[in-house]
């Protein structure tokens, strides 16, 4: 579902998108950092705290009422994800 809100986000408005995916990675990197609490799964902390930072990102960018990396965001949210299973697997 937040993937969806993410990779939806393009298609909208410039602030209607950001506001989408700023809180969608938001809950993402939220559940992740609870459920790391729960679990200790070393992927929770590297996707939850990448897509904490991500989120933050993308409040200032609504804030600016701007893109500032060209609606990349989505991208951004599949790096954090592909980084933290390979943190796993190492």
């Amino acid at each position: 579902m937040i993937a969806i809100g993410v990779f939806a986000a393009p298609h909208l408005t410039v602030r209607a998108g950001l506001a989408v995916e700023a809180i969608a990675t938001l809950l993402a990197g939220t559940y992740c950092l609870l459920n790391f609490w729960r679990c200790r799964e070393p992927h929770c902390i590297v996707s939850g705290t990448g897509w904490a930072m991500l989120a933050l990102f993308e409040f200032a960018e609504l804030g600016l009422g701007r893109n500032l990396i060209d609606r990349s965001e989505g991208l951004a949210f599949l790096i954090v994800l592909v980084l933290a299973f390979a943190f796993e697997t190492i």
